[in-house]
């Protein structure tokens, strides 16, 4: 009820004595952070871009070169937009309000530079990017829910959530799906596309069991023959125990190292897309060797976008539009919320993140006037500084270059 209390009060100060304390002008504070926002973006972007183009593998043509450097510009433009557009939105509420509110320091700025971001950025990497930050803001709202002792952890809760939505995923893999998305692509790759619906089992020609041949003029005896040698063990465990009733090209021996989808077909006398179940819940005990909150939130949240859309499509849910735009604002600005009121409760990658695209400056909003909301803001930042130091803001260079 304190707490609660708290988040209702408000603070009549200046915006330039907590948000931009670097210089008193919101048209300068605005302008050297946009032009810092450009050249980080632009870096960030052109290293991207590149890299996708070089692993094509081949000789870009003028088109893709044209249309890569449009792509930089624009995906450039877009980031730019969130760094210039949230701290001149603070501005505006400031002053069309009179005082901040817990909504207007963070919240209500950064929704309003999200909607006109996202707008700016190719529709076609809107789903990614939502898919992205509502994976972080769904960690950061479950650590704020932990830290006011709304909810409790559960003991291996992450593993529950990962074999369940791994589980589906691969359902899903063996019934009808979108063959285009992502997520299959990986799963193709992990587990074969023989478990893929409508996968036809081809005809092995006897070339199929050979072993390759390593070219002795180039590499040393002894790896020759440890190559050799794999290769037949390779080829023999592709031979053994063969059953038509499986769809992959090989034997069961050498395709159970991935899934226990063969002794169920063998123990159950057929194939069927339920086989999946309870082989998916045991294959995801290997998260255990790795477990990993991102990892577990992108499965979650891709499971729930595709089972979202089967409904919508199969007309169980209703058809939202535009909604890859809402849960990126609404995203964003708990990103953003959490950055400012309670930095503790944030990735600390996507801290470092923020704090290299703004130029280090939202290391230095003065959160002592936000602790009287409530969230012990200035406690969280420090608790923040122990882990990461900042370093003097680098757009007070643009500063003597402005005009007010």
């Amino acid at each position: 009820m304190v707490m609660a209390s708290k988040i209702l009060n408000t603070i009549d100060m200046p915006c330039h004595e907590i948000i931009h304390p670097w210089v008193t002008s919101c048209c300068n504070a605005s302008t050297g952070l946009l032009i810092h926002s450009i050249q980080t973006s632009l870096r960030i972007y052109v290293t991207t871009y590149t890299l996708t183009l070089l692993m094509k593998g081949r000789k870009p043509t003028k088109k893709e070169l044209k249309q890569t450097l449009l792509n930089i510009l624009q995906s450039t433009a877009f980031l730019s937009c969130h760094s210039f557009g949230l701290l001149s939105a603070m501005c505006l509420l400031r002053r069309l309000f009179g005082k901040f509110n817990v909504l207007s320091v963070a919240f209500l700025p950064c929704s309003l530079s999200s909607l006109v971001a996202i707008l700016i950025e190719r529709p076609s990497r809107r789903g990614l990017l939502s898919l992205y930050v509502t994976n972080v803001a769904s960690e950061t709202f479950y650590n704020m829910m932990v830290n006011r002792g709304i909810i409790k952890p559960i003991r291996y809760g992450d593993l529950f959530i990962f074999g369940s939505s791994i589980t589906l995923l691969l359902y899903f893999f063996r019934g009808q799906h979108n063959k285009t998305d992502s997520i299959y692509s990986l799963l193709r790759f992990v587990v074969g596309s023989s478990e893929e619906n409508n996968y036809k089992k081809p005809l092995l020609s006897p070339q199929t069991h050979q072993s390759g041949k390593s070219n002795q003029g180039i590499i040393r005896q002894a790896i020759t023959d440890i190559y050799q040698a794999y290769c037949t063990i390779d080829s023999e465990l592709k031979t053994i125990w063969t059953s038509d009733l499986c769809p992959h090209t090989y034997g069961c021996l050498y395709y159970i190292l991935s899934i226990v989808s063969c002794l169920m077909r063998r123990f159950l006398g057929k194939d069927s897309k339920y086989i999946c179940i309870p082989a998916g819940l045991l294959a995801s005990l290997t998260y255990c060797v790795y477990r990993n909150n991102s990892i577990t939130l992108y499965v979650m949240l891709k499971t729930l976008q595709i089972m979202y859309i089967k409904g919508s499509n199969d007309g169980h849910f209703p058809d939202l539009p535009r909604a890859n735009i809402f849960f990126y604002c609404f995203s964003t600005a708990i990103l953003i919320h959490a950055a400012i009121l309670e930095p503790h409760n944030l990735r600390p990658s996507y801290w470092k993140f923020l704090q290299s695209l703004s130029g280090e400056t939202v290391g230095l909003i003065d959160r002592n006037y936000l602790d009287i909301f409530g969230l012990k803001s200035s406690e969280s930042f420090k608790s923040v500084l122990k882990t990461y130091k900042p370093v003097p803001s680098r757009v007070f260079k643009f500063k003597s270059n402005i005009i007010s």
